[in-house]
């Protein structure tokens, strides 16, 4: 990020601000505004006390400090004013590119900032729970914990092509969906849209699916918002597929929508005007077209997904770029995500971590 992730105290931010000048310049700019001029500086401040015996010293020491001041000051502002910029802003169109890279710093600063402040509250709220804090201290606890690392680990690993509301990283040009509430009703019910699926929040950042016979179906079978069939069948749809993830927040609305579910779930069987002519689910369909629907959004499922996307039962050949994170089964420590960060990651995904059934005091 051009801008401090972490939030410096307030009387350092002069400092970051005037390293920004040498940007571009490689180790050289870095060495002459992290050493050079700092260095001259302190210099010149050391020597203040002998230069102040003389009248012209003194007047010399004055306008130094004035100067000096003013510039701490107007780089202070800068730092305040570009770590802020997206709070009182219009994000750019994208025209002008430096500052399309300004605001978008903004953005992240602020985010890093607020996951920050929302860390030191779990912080408090893993204490209060009835494990308490380890031996290993609270720190092993955060690192356990899916709702503090989730975020941490989609920054890493996913938001190069996927955006997510939580995400404190965000691609300049997603080519994958917003994985917000992945796997839910409402989720779903988008995807299922005619005038979203191949939009920015599901397909319409890739080269293949974007055009491809999941986005024709849709179309083909589906109207937009606002016609009953359509709308009633999108309803079952969902909820018999969200119903297959058995999520933690669904859990009550699964219970309660039976018929619901039962619906639904006939038209993912129907191999004619519903899923099964390109997805496996059960016993019904085959492998190799397209993701077997069968425990869709599940730990098992959302473990197999992320670990081998090309695998026939989801993308197989038809993935389209998303990387195998747990290809080396013999070795897992040769995967790009170790077992515990993709479990952590999953169960994020899915909403599923430890909350007190009672309100706590997260004062901090």
């Amino acid at each position: 990020s051009e801008y401090s992730a972490a939030r410096p105290e307030w009387y350092f931010l002069f400092l970051f601000q005037f390293l920004k000048l040498f940007d571009g310049y490689g180790a050289t700019g870095e060495l002459i505004g992290a050493l050079v001029v700092p260095g001259a500086l302190m210099f010149v401040l050391a020597l203040m006390p002998l230069v102040g015996r003389w009248k012209l010293g003194h007047w010399f020491n004055l306008g130094f400090l004035v100067i000096l001041l003013a510039g701490i000051g107007v780089l202070t502002g800068q730092a305040l004013h570009a770590d802020r910029m997206a709070q009182y802003t219009a994000k750019p169109d994208g025209a002008d590119e430096a500052l399309a890279k300004r605001f978008e710093a903004s953005e992240a600063y602020l985010r890093a900032v607020e996951r920050a402040e929302q860390d030191s509250h779990r912080a408090i709220v893993l204490a209060q729970a009835p494990a308490g804090i380890p031996p290993t201290g609270m720190l092993s606890v955060l690192r356990e914990d899916a709702k503090t690392q989730g975020p941490r680990l989609f920054d890493r690993y996913c938001s190069s092509c996927h955006t997510h509301a939580e995400a404190t990283v965000v691609p300049a040009k997603p080519s994958a969906p917003d994985l917000t509430h992945f796997a839910s009703r409402g989720w779903i019910e988008g995807l299922l849209d005619p005038e979203k699926i191949s939009g920015p929040h599901y397909f319409g950042g890739t080269k293949t699916h974007k055009d491809g016979d999941m986005a024709g179906f849709v179309k083909d079978n589906l109207k937009k918002a606002g016609d009953k069939a359509s709308d009633q069948k999108r309803r079952e749809l969902a909820a018999a597929l969200s119903a297959e993830a058995k999520l933690p927040a669904q859990a009550a609305a699964d219970k309660a929508d039976a018929d619901l579910i039962k619906a639904g779930q006939k038209w993912i069987a129907d191999a004619e005007n519903g899923c099964a002519g390109c997805h496996k689910w059960r016993d019904i369909g085959d492998l190799g077209s397209a993701p077997d629907l069968t425990g869709y959004g599940s730990v098992e499922w959302l473990t197999g997904m992320i670990g081998n996307p090309a695998h026939e039962r989801f993308y197989g050949e038809n993935n389209e770029r998303m990387p195998i994170f747990t290809e080396n089964l013999d070795k897992p420590k040769d995967n790009i995500l170790s077992p515990d960060n993709l479990s952590l990651l999953v169960h994020w995904l899915r909403g599923e971590w430890y909350e007190p059934t009672e309100q706590a005091d997260v004062t901090p």
